[in-house]
């Protein structure tokens, strides 16, 4: 290394020779980028700014890298009495109407690699309820305060859609690029990027997805979902990824079917790589287990 003192400038001349042959090589390197993009004498190429599509790929393939993320939301809209009282077979108290969610929030750890997930949600409105969900092993758990002290169990529908392709030498961006062209193909989605924002402190890209009522029945069907509740609506989704680490930084959605209600969720993700232990809750903790 060469220093700034006077006696340090005076190098021997194996050293000056290695120092100009390491010019030479850069100066060649440099012609050939400018040459292989193209541009005009006397100027190097510019790089094109990324797309919404390269960004929302580039997520995908730091999202299937991660080994963890932590993920907070806030959920507001209301829910039919009935279908509460449906999806949970039966409550403990006659309820009718519409009950409001707005204050409610759901905070917890994901396990990207074993796709395992623990999640807490607190319904302030909705006499207090909180819920605790747990999924593992294909299997889902959840106890609600309204329904007693033991978790619930059932088996998660299976898709071959729902697979991730491991991170590394067989999974990168072309893949990650190709699979969201097929998707936004089948769904009839389009991306838009709106520009930076800051998420967490942190700036992030805004990307907007617009999905049609069509493409939503599609999508639905894929994931083990049939065709969906008759009349359900999603609005325009706001997805937000990390412009320092490519990964997904938050996601706004709002969605309504006339049998469930009307929902909407503001989630940010972070804590990438923070360790967590997801487990199955004791066979004593879920009912008839």
């Amino acid at each position: 290394m060469i220093e700034t003192d006077t006696g340090s400038l005076r190098e021997s001349r194996p050293a000056a020779r290695g120092s100009r042959a390491s010019l030479l090589v850069l100066s060649v390197l440099l012609a050939s980028v400018v040459a292989g993009c193209g541009s005009p004498v006397g100027g190097l190429g510019r790089i094109p700014p990324l797309g919404p599509n390269d960004i929302l790929a580039a997520s995908l393939v730091r999202l299937a890298a991660a080994s963890s993320l932590h993920v907070k939301a806030s959920v507001g809209g209301s829910l039919n009495a009935s279908a509460l009282s449906s999806l949970a077979g039966g409550l403990p108290v006659g309820l009718l109407g519409k009950l409001k969610l707005d204050g409610s929030s759901v905070t917890g750890e994901v396990d990207v690699a074993r796709r395992a997930a623990h999640l807490s949600a607190s319904f302030p409105v909705l006499f207090g309820t909180t819920a605790d969900i747990i999924v593992v092993d294909g299997r889902s758990y959840a106890k609600v305060s309204l329904l007693g002290d033991k978790y619930r169990q059932s088996t998660l529908p299976s898709s071959t859609y729902l697979s991730v392709p491991a991170p590394g030498p067989t999974f990168g961006q072309t893949e990650a690029m190709a699979s969201v062209l097929a998707g936004l193909s089948i769904s009839g989605a389009t991306v838009t990027l709106l520009g930076t924002d800051s998420v967490e402190g942190r700036p992030a890209y805004h990307l907007t997805l617009d999905l049609p009522a069509a493409g939503l029945t599609t999508i639905m069907g894929l994931f083990g979902g049939g065709a969906g509740s008759p009349g359900l609506e999603v609005g325009q989704i706001g997805y937000w990824v990390y412009v320092d680490t490519m990964q997904p930084a938050r996601m706004t959605a709002s969605g309504s079917a006339p049998a469930f209600g009307d929902l909407n969720v503001d989630a940010t993700i972070d804590g990438y790589a923070v360790p967590v232990i997801i487990s199955a809750p004791p066979a004593g903790q879920v009912s008839g287990g």
